[in-house]
């Protein structure tokens, strides 16, 4: 058989073939786009919200500060106590007239512009960060403050060392794990010493609750 009619039948065959040898392929090819763009989204989303906490927590900071404050964001995503996301644990609390985590979620710092040269130097390590490429500043610590107070849960934990204007803990949740640290074993060995006595004054605003679910204080 020649002609059109021929060339038609071929290329029906064609494509039903095309149809039923390769659903999966047709899958991929109308679901990856957007599967790319959701996993996109929601780095952008990840990003986002570690570069807030780097710029208000730590942007007067040096940058080993800078990175010792996203290294304890990331610990936290990893302990099994806290939110597992980078944004769940920024902004546990929030939302509650009990407190938040971190300061800059619920005092109103959100609404201060800061320099754009902080800005872009916080993304940066924020990405840093995100993609595994922190040296280990403070090892596992999940907790810090400032150190011009004295919160009452210091005693409890062992004092990782400090960092510019902030002191960092760890808790011993990821120290019982191999790989602790998310990030790389690149960077400042970390001795570990006895915290420094608090003294036992209201709970002040700065430094991190032990208990998780109930967020009443924050980090700076």
């Amino acid at each position: 058989m020649s002609g059109p009619v021929s060339s038609y039948i071929r290329c029906v065959a064609a494509t039903a073939l095309v149809s039923l040898a390769s659903p999966d392929a047709r899958a991929q090819g109308l679901y990856a786009p957007s599967i790319q763009q959701a996993a996109q989204a929601e780095h952008e989303r990840e990003l986002g919200c570690m570069a807030q906490a780097i710029i208000y927590e730590a942007g007067l900071e040096p940058l080993a500060g800078q990175q010792a404050v996203a290294q304890v964001i990331l610990n936290r995503t990893r302990s099994g106590v806290y939110p597992k996301t980078v944004c769940g644990v920024v902004y546990q609390g929030s939302t509650r007239r009990t407190g938040c985590q971190f300061t800059f979620t619920c005092d109103g710092s959100l609404a201060k512009r800061m320099p754009d040269r902080i800005t872009l130097a916080a993304r940066a390590v924020a990405e840093d960060a995100l993609q595994g490429r922190l040296p280990d500043r403070v090892g596992a610590a999940t907790h810090y403050h400032a150190s011009y107070v004295s919160p009452y849960w210091a005693p409890s934990l062992m004092r990782v060392g400090r960092i510019g204007a902030h002191i960092f803990y760890s808790s011993g949740a990821l120290n019982r794990a191999p790989g602790a640290s998310y990030a790389s074993n690149a960077g400042i060995p970390v001795r570990m010493t006895p915290a420094p006595s608090a003294d036992t004054r209201p709970f002040s605003p700065w430094g991190l609750s032990l208990v998780p679910n109930v967020g009443e204080s924050s980090l700076n």
